[in-house]
């Protein structure tokens, strides 16, 4: 486990236990902490499963034995991949779900030893949110790249400067 992966949760939550059945036939149980005033989160919830086995079609068998998801107002504006249940700051949506349970699969088998290599990390999980979205009836992989690019274009890494014109 890379350390920036371990992660605590004290307060008050509400619990909810569930098992799924993987890809492989695993069962896998499924436990989601989510702030009381935040509601029970049902959709987030029931994506988690869906996330799962969509992603062990692509790079194969879940590599954990438990599941589930952190869902609490933090005001830090993002969510982060801690193993085996990502944290998300309040309600999410599907893409970040996608994004944040990509990273069990790769991108947390290390730490990029200088921040410019954090690509190595997000650029697999960006690629599997294209992945879902084009799966369920979004652009195509390439054209979400093509998009990417035209909106952000090249990028100095970080740490370097952008060549005058």
């Amino acid at each position: 486990m890379a350390t920036h992966l371990a992660m605590i949760s004290i307060g008050e939550y509400d619990v909810y236990r569930s098992t799924m059945t993987t890809n492989t036939g695993r069962k896998l149980p499924l436990w989601s902490f989510i702030e009381p005033a935040l509601g029970s989160q049902a959709a987030a919830r029931a994506l988690v499963p869906r996330a799962i086995r969509f992603s062990e079609r692509r790079y194969g068998p879940y590599p954990f034995d438990s599941a589930g998801i952190v869902i609490k107002n933090i005001g830090v504006g993002y969510a982060l991949e801690t193993q085996t249940r990502p944290v998300f700051d309040g309600p999410t949506d599907e893409a970040t779900i996608i994004h944040e349970f990509a990273h069990q699969w790769f991108g947390d088998s290390v730490t990029p030893r200088r921040w410019r290599d954090i690509w190595l990390n997000e650029g697999f999980a960006t690629y599997a949110e294209w992945q879902w979205a084009a799966a369920h009836g979004g652009p195509t992989t390439a054209e979400q790249f093509r998009q990417d690019y035209a909106d952000n274009g090249p990028r100095p890494a970080c740490g370097t400067r952008r060549q005058p014109s």
